[in-house]
């Protein structure tokens, strides 16, 4: 094979001693022809040079043609440039010039010039596998993608800089986070009076019931208060349940027996044999085998109330009330939420405590109106309580059925509670209620949506054997109206110190303004959810109702924050004067030691509608 040709320009290149790369048959070919002018394809823009003037010297011309520093070329190359941008190619050079005079040296700037901020090294932008200097200790090193660049500079960072750099970072102290203070728009407008020195120490006991060792002789009234605190922290358990229990008491009430096991229940007739009322709520680890050890233990019980006990047995109800007899039989029963009593053991109940005046029977899933004709012979019940009876909750009772309880035992009742039994309708008010239960003054019909404004005011209007209600509740009755209201105010005005009207949506302004002119003995009210109220109804409330003390307005949207609050103040240096208690001098004046609650202003608008 003949050896490559090699061109003159190659060959005086390696007789100088270069060494220079394979060519092309057309680079060679342009050599040959004198063409040698370099081409940088990325090189930057740069602004033109000075126009050269003709080549007088062939080697000069070539040697910035080509930049390869040969002496000798072969051939020239000659470009014409037009005058027009000859001109302009020797003004921007001179601008050029002038700048590179004007700008500062290294030595200028750091004499008394300003300086100026540094340009990227020439290792900023190496993509990952080049090669690149570390901006920190001057190292070589290969770039990857988790390079990090220099914090404190240009340049890039190598990996144990990276690390050190991180270490220094991270152990710097990070400023402590300030809690913005969250200031609501409206707070709840509520009169908080000042605790006593008592009650101050109870909230104390009660928060730390554990760390106590025995609560002494306290009274029956503190000893509740600290079960409704221990109850609130749900913190009743078999350790301190002893703190409550004690020989002496007659009447015990726990709120949340939620951690409290069968035997520490069923302990509670041993250590209190002479309790007269017990009263249990969230018992659902009460069982058989406790009414067993109850009715043995307890000779002297006569009230009792339970409260979920889901464990007990229709078995377990019929043994326990079959263990009553004449000497000793209660004359209080409740029971919420006991899903297995039956019809005998309500049989069992009404046949062995005759003498009954209050029972709640309420959310028992095996009520009907049959189990309603068992409680006929009850005749001295002065309270009943018969809601959400049934399966589905709240379908199985009807007017019927209700009807005949009320004609039954309705002459001595003063407080019946029929809430959420959804099929009741005008006919318990008119056929049940009015001609039969003389005596009533508590009544509660929350839920009850068939009861129209015809009957409801068929039942206030001429009663003349009833003297005034004290407790009404007409919750979520949505279909009453304003003619409800003013039958309600001819009949009970001056008797009521409860009244529940929430969600009576239908209810005018006019008989709002006449509810807080007649009622003027009402200690809570709830409005909640009466589109009619506004911030003058509540001013209006407070100026006619003295003794008022709660006043719920939920959902009320025109009640704004604007809204009047009225607290009474005590002159407790008038008090202490006559040397009587505070309760009686307030009492004796009409006027009550807590100030006006308003409740639901949390989410209150904050400009009147």
């Amino acid at each position: 094979m003949a050896p490559r040709r090699q061109t003159a320009p190659a060959e005086a290149a390696r007789r100088a001693g270069e060494i220079t790369g394979p060519t092309s048959a057309l680079t060679s070919f342009l050599r040959e022809q004198g063409i040698t002018g370099n081409i940088h394809r990325r090189a930057p823009p740069t602004p033109p040079a000075a126009p050269v003037p003709a080549a007088s010297d062939p080697t000069n011309a070539n040697a910035d043609a080509s930049g390869s520093g040969s002496a000798s070329s072969p051939a020239t190359v000659s470009i014409e440039v037009s005058p027009a941008k000859r001109k302009g190619a020797q003004a921007k050079g001179a601008a050029s010039k002038k700048q590179k005079k004007q700008a500062p040296s290294d030595d200028e700037a750091e004499s008394g010039g300003v300086p100026q901020a540094p340009k990227p090294g020439r290792y900023d932008k190496r993509a990952p596998g080049s090669i690149a200097m570390c901006g920190e200790c001057g190292k070589r090193f290969t770039v990857t993608k988790y390079t990090a660049s220099n914090p404190l500079g240009n340049g890039l960072l190598c990996l144990p800089c990276s690390n050190e750099s991180i270490a220094t970072i991270s152990a710097k102290p990070k400023p402590k986070a300030t809690k913005k203070r969250v200031v609501k728009s409206v707070e709840e407008k509520e009169f908080k009076p000042l605790k006593t020195l008592q009650q101050a120490c109870i909230a104390v006991i009660g928060k730390q019931i554990n760390n106590v060792e025995a609560l002494g002789d306290i009274g029956p009234k503190n000893l509740d208060r600290i079960a409704k605190i221990v109850a609130k922290h749900r913190a009743l358990t078999r350790d301190n349940l002893e703190l409550f229990l004690d020989i002496g008491h007659t009447q015990l009430s726990l709120y949340d027996c939620t951690n409290i096991p069968d035997e520490d229940l069923a302990s509670i007739a041993s250590f209190c044999p002479h309790l007269e009322r017990l009263t249990l709520n969230m018992c659902g680890r009460l069982d058989d085998s406790v009414l067993v050890k109850w009715a043995a233990g307890f000779k002297e019980l006569k009230y009792l109330s339970l409260y979920a006990p889901y464990l007990v047995t229709a078995k377990g109800w019929s043994d326990y009330f079959s263990s009553f007899t004449d000497e000793h039989s209660l004359m209080g029963f409740g029971v919420r939420q006991s899903a297995r009593m039956n019809d005998d053991a309500i049989s069992l109940l009404v046949q062995h405590c005759p003498g009954l005046l209050n029972l709640q029977l309420s959310e028992i899933g095996k009520m009907t109106d049959l189990s309603l004709g068992i409680l006929h012979s009850l005749t001295n019940l002065t309270s009943l309580d018969i809601s959400r009876s049934g399966f589905p909750e709240g379908t199985a009772l009807t007017d019927e059925g209700v009807v005949a309880l009320l004609a039954a035992v309705g002459e001595n009742l003063v407080e019946l509670i029929l809430d959420q039994n959804y099929e009741l309708g005008d006919d318990v008010l008119v056929s049940g209620i009015k001609p039969h239960c003389k005596h009533l003054r508590s009544l509660s019909l929350a839920h009850l949506a068939h009861i129209t404004p015809e009957g409801f005011s068929t039942l206030f209007d001429l009663w003349p054997l009833n003297s005034g209600l004290t407790h009404l509740s007409v919750h979520r009755c949505t279909s009453l109206s304003s003619s409800s209201l003013r039958s309600l105010l001819a009949h009970s005005a001056h008797s009521l110190q409860r009244l529940d009207l929430h969600s009576v949506d239908e209810i005018e302004q006019v008989d709002l303004f006449q509810l807080a002119k007649e009622a003027t003995g009402i200690v809570e009210l709830d409005v909640s959810f009466v589109r009619a109220v506004d911030n003058f109804v509540v001013k209006a409330m407070q100026d006619g109702m003295p003794v008022l003390a709660t006043l719920f307005c939920h959902g009320n949207n025109r009640v704004t924050q604007d809204c009047p609050q009225k607290v009474r103040y005590l002159l407790l240096t008038f008090f202490l004067k006559f040397g009587e208690a505070v309760e009686q001098r307030l009492m004796r004046f009409g006027l009550t030691q807590n100030g006006l609650s308003i409740r639901g202003l949390e989410n209150c608008m904050h400009v009147e509608l």
